[in-house]
């Protein structure tokens, strides 16, 4: 770059220094809200970030303050992140983006203003500076607001420019393998070569053991224990070994003693107490232990959907459901299109508080937010079941459908042998499903029981 075009650039980035630090700064005083205050603090740092490497440690400084105040902005801290990975190449794990990371998909109003206003602002960039600002909003987009056709739209303008760095390959590698399963050949190719230019990119290899945890389980292991080695004091990395432990290699005592030792390190890490609570409820049948890690997940991150349901559930088992409902509202108003806390909240109505109106209300909203989630599915049949006869005849819809979206759910496969047996009286079709049921691995003994019944009094 000459002489002057430098001069020209700072000088344009001067000028649009100053514009942005009237137009955050002007509203200030305004707003006591700590979340506000932090978006505003945050969008600075995101300019010094992105403006001039020189201003790294001052982009710091600002990004600090504005994940210090109480309720941080989840795009300052998401961008703050973006910024130590990759400009300062320091991939450690910080606990607010945990939280937030552990909250997604997180709703943020007015994404199309976001984008709109970062490809706006491309005459205060350098090209490099450019790419890189739109391609951290596009992993923002991705893995924080779940807003996969706004960030493969700024993925598509970043991979015009041949100026995008190993990181923002690595995330985009990350970004097909969670999205577009049918460029699986692509993901691979993004993920080996950013890692072969920048081999110390922990978050490179926790996402790319993620994508080869279902076809290359040595290869994956291989990729997190590089990563523990690398931050071997991260306690996200950490959860993420535990969980593979956990889910791949099926060795829950090795999982357990990663889960421990992640929680020793940072026992305020939501996401990592979520997922060691789902583990000693589902894992090791330890529901007192369960209760105590919901409850923990929960004073760790009021906002954390896992922590809510969880305790909600674990004050319903000693009989506090005012407790538990208030939790649920509780979810419900922070995740108002969640199917999973719909349909919990409906569950709840129906069993602890026999209000058939308002669970049928939740149910279908629940299904309307997830057309294809198998338990709202199921249990939603099962609520038609109980109902009137026209009720009855809808029941076989949803349980096809309950079916169809999770083949292996025995729970569901029962239910539908007993509608089989009792409303439709079609007994070699009720046959077939009992049988299914009770071959499941997990399979209840209520189905067992039911099959059992029906042998005796059918199949005499």
């Amino acid at each position: 770059m000459s002489p002057t075009s430098s001069w020209q650039q700072a000088a344009r980035e001067d000028e649009g220094e100053l514009n942005l630090l009237r137009s955050l700064l002007k509203n200030v005083p305004l707003s006591t809200d700590p979340g506000a205050l932090s978006s505003v603090v945050g969008t600075y740092a995101s300019f010094l970030s992105f403006t001039a490497d020189e201003r790294s440690s001052m982009a710091d400084d600002f990004f600090k303050l504005a994940t210090s105040l109480d309720n941080p902005c989840p795009r300052s801290v998401h961008t703050f992140h973006w910024h130590l990975c990759s400009h300062k190449h320091e991939y450690r794990s910080i606990t607010q983006y945990e939280k937030v990371r552990a909250r997604a998909p997180v709703h943020v109003e007015g994404l199309d203003q976001l984008v709109a206003d970062a490809k706006a602002a491309r005459a205060q960039h350098s090209e490099e500076q450019h790419v890189e600002a739109m391609a951290c909003l596009a992993n923002f987009l991705d893995e924080i607001c779940h807003a996969t056709e706004l960030a493969e739209d700024l993925y598509e303008e970043v991979l015009q420019s041949k100026s995008f760095s190993p990181f923002i390959r690595g995330k985009y590698a990350a970004f097909l393998a969670r999205n577009r399963p049918e460029q699986h050949e692509a993901s691979l190719y993004h993920f080996r070569t950013s890692l072969e230019a920048e081999p110390g990119n922990v978050e490179g290899m926790v996402d790319f053991a993620a994508l080869l945890a279902s076809s290359d389980v040595q290869a994956a292991e291989r990729l997190l224990k590089d990563a523990m080695n690398k931050v071997p004091d991260d306690a996200r990395v950490m959860g993420e070994y535990a969980f593979f432990l956990e889910q791949v290699l099926h060795d829950p005592d090795a999982a357990e003693s990663m889960y421990k030792r992640s929680i020793n390190l940072d026992p305020q890490n939501s996401g990592v107490l979520a997922r060691y609570a789902e583990f000693l409820s589902s894992v090791r049948q330890d529901v007192e232990g369960a209760s105590e890690m919901y409850r923990r997940c929960h004073f760790a991150d009021p906002q954390n959907l896992v922590g809510l349901l969880g305790l909600a559930s674990a004050l319903l088992s000693v009989q506090d459901s005012d407790g538990a409902e208030e939790l649920y509202l509780k979810a419900i108003s922070l995740y108002p299109s969640d199917a999973v806390v719909l349909g919990s909240y409906a569950e709840f109505l129906l069993n602890f508080r026999g209000d058939r109106s308002q669970s049928g209300e939740y149910y279908r909203r629940a299904i309307e937010a997830d057309p294809y989630d198998a338990t709202n599915l199921g249990n939603y049949a099962i609520y038609l079941m109980d109902g009137d006869e026209n009720s009855q005849e809808n029941a076989e819809k949803y349980l096809k459908m309950a079916v169809e979206a999770d083949s292996s759910n025995a729970r569901i496969l029962g239910r539908y042998a007993v509608y089989l047996e009792r409303v439709r009286q079609n007994m070699e079709a009720a046959e077939e499903y009992y049988k299914l049921s009770v071959g499941v691995n997990g399979s209840s003994g209520l189905n067992l029981a039911y099959f059992a019944s029906f042998l005796s009094n059918v199949r005499k």
